[in-house]
């Protein structure tokens, strides 16, 4: 079984286990900043640890959610010592194809999953205008 985590929607978490015979896929919404905690509470350590590699959706997406769903899918994959495949949005929306190229080894594994935006991060405080008087 595989890990499947998906936070590219802004304010959707979808997140679950791929398996030959059957998928067991969460949606909830929410940031991606609780996408640790809910695969804890709905997966369970114990199951997640049994997993032969993390599917995480890397883009297109927004910044703070993309990247949320990235970084967890890598820590995770280092943490177990299992490979990562990073897919897009358009690759997540048929699971039965999806599981069935994960399981016939037809989509590579790679070190890490690098996310991909839909547009330039805007993270910056946006600067004042100085009006002076003459």
């Amino acid at each position: 079984m595989w890990l499947f985590i998906d936070t590219s929607e802004v304010g959707r978490i979808r997140f679950g286990l791929l398996k030959s015979d059957r998928n067991h896929i969460w949606k909830v919404v929410s940031r991606s900043g609780s996408l640790l905690p809910r695969i804890a509470m709905r997966i369970g350590l114990a199951t997640v640890k049994k997993v032969k590699g993390v599917v995480v959706v890397s883009g297109p997406g927004s910044f703070s959610s993309v990247r949320g769903g990235v970084i967890v899918a890598n820590l995770l994959s280092r943490f177990l010592s299992v490979p990562i495949i990073g897919i897009t949005q358009d690759q997540a929306v048929d699971f039965p194809a999806l599981t069935r190229r994960v399981f016939a080894g037809e989509l590579s594994p790679t070190q890490f999953v690098a996310p991909i935006y839909s547009q330039e991060p805007n993270i910056t405080v946006a600067r004042e205008t100085c009006h002076i008087k003459t």
